[in-house]
């Protein structure tokens, strides 16, 4: 049972904006394409730090997916 944890669970982990290359409306869609795309090949365990800005926007997509799937 372990196994299957570990096996369905995403983690994110990202840089705060000013060491993050890229812009949030850059990135947003990105993440919600992957996250969208983790959803469908069974992952339901998505865990974030708390890290201001990618984190923070990772961590909101899944709850609003959670929100209305």
């Amino acid at each position: 049972m372990l196994n299957q944890t570990f096996s369905t669970t995403c983690c994110f982990r990202g840089l705060p904006v000013p060491y993050f290359p890229y812009t949030e409306e850059q990135i947003k869609p990105i993440l919600e394409y992957a996250i969208q795309r983790a959803i469908r090949e069974g992952y339901r365990c998505f865990i974030t730090g708390g890290q201001r800005d990618f984190e923070i926007w990772a961590a909101e997509i899944v709850l609003e997916y959670r929100r209305t799937n």
